[in-house]
């Protein structure tokens, strides 16, 4: 394994989460990591496929930028 290789490249729910988990933290305040965390999995769950397609597809290009 080389110690300078590229980590993993990252999953459609993580990118998503990247984006939502600013908004959250600023609209729940109070919530703690773990609670935004669950919000987060309930949203992904149940965003329509139109809306997941935007982060599949990021996801399928760094997926292919990786290997």
């Amino acid at each position: 394994m080389v110690a300078d290789a590229p980590k993993r490249a990252m999953s459609a729910f993580l990118l998503f989460s990247q984006v939502k988990r600013a908004e959250l933290r600023q609209q729940f305040p109070q919530k703690k990591n773990v609670e935004i965390s669950q919000l987060l999995g309930e949203l992904w769950r149940d965003l329509p496929a139109e809306q997941k397609e935007p982060y599949q597809q990021q996801a399928r290009e760094a997926g292919a930028k990786y290997k």
